[in-house]
């Protein structure tokens, strides 16, 4: 009998963070690093889902979260067959819900927690591609977050948007800094800014803005930027912290998470005080340490 699947929730407090960009780039590096041995589904909780549907070629696509609730499949006991019925990229399916209000999803709100439920039996990793906002405002949202094992949580370039939000839920795997502006200026010690931890940043990648303005990005996954490699990091620690790891892998470390070169590996700290502070030392050093440096910049 197959063991449940994990769900991660790919939030964010405020717009424009990157957050549907990353949710799909995130799913094509943890199928790369688990061998492809896994099935992944991309679950949208925002409505119109447009971003993805152009990325998953899917107009109009063959069944939608509310398809499934109206013919009540799932409140019967029976069980779905939905390898065949959903829109995919190799082994990364997509579904979203393009036609469900608030008063229905508050209706058969049962239903679709019994769904979350059903894609995690189904699934070895559901990532939901969070609405942004305060605590989910959308109903939907709201019940897959709760029915989630973990967040990832994107933090804005500016903090200044935060201020008077409330954007911890308590649940964070890690926190993500994605660059998606091109600023000079570099901010330090960004999570003491943030008053987070396990902080990953994303480096501002131009080939990545200018294919997101073209709907290309399709063909992004496969280039060698600096962003896909810290990226890769990212899926990797995800992949070990939520055990889907495929046999043979090694426990990331700097070297293995693609985090070298990009500004959160620091050298020469003594390897008792990198550990005192809760940093993860890379395999085969000794006094003298290098560190992904999981909190953020120090």
């Amino acid at each position: 009998m197959k063991s449940m699947g994990r769900m991660v929730s790919v939030w964010s407090s405020v717009g424009k963070t990157g957050k549907t960009v990353l949710a799909y780039l995130l799913a094509l590096k943890l199928s790369d690093f688990t061998d492809n041995k896994i099935r992944i589904l991309l679950c949208c909780a925002g409505g119109k889902s447009g971003e993805l549907r152009r990325i998953f070629s899917s107009t109009p696509p063959l069944v939608e979260m509310e398809d499934i609730v109206n013919i009540g499949a799932v409140s019967a006991g029976e069980r779905l067959n939905l390898y065949g019925m959903l829109t995919r990229r190799n082994n990364v399916y997509f579904i979203g819900s393009l036609r469900s209000g608030p008063a229905f999803i508050s209706r058969y709100s049962d239903a679709y927690r019994s769904l979350a439920h059903e894609f995690k039996s189904i699934f070895d990793l559901v990532i939901v591609d969070m609405p942004s906002g305060p605590e989910p405002e959308n109903l939907l949202g709201r019940l897959l977050l709760e029915e989630s094992d973990c967040v990832v949580n994107l933090l804005p370039q500016d903090p200044s948007l935060l201020e008077g939000k409330l954007f911890k839920t308590g649940r964070e795997a890690f926190w993500i800094l994605n660059r998606v502006e091109d600023v000079t200026q570099v901010m330090e010690e960004p999570e003491k800014v943030y008053d987070v931890d396990r902080l990953f940043i994303l480096p501002y990648c131009g080939r990545l803005a200018e294919l997101h303005r073209k709907k290309a990005l399709n063909s992004y996954a496969f280039l060698e930027t600096e962003f896909n490699s810290a990226l890769g990091g990212i899926a990797r620690e995800l992949a070990f912290e939520l055990g889907l790891a495929a046999d043979g892998l090694k426990e990331p470390g700097v070297e293995e998470t693609g985090l070298a070169g990009t500004g959160l590996v620091a050298e020469g700290y003594e390897e008792a005080e990198l550990e005192e502070k809760g940093h993860k030392v890379a395999a085969g050093k000794s006094r003298k340490a290098s560190v992904a440096l999981l909190g953020g910049i120090r």
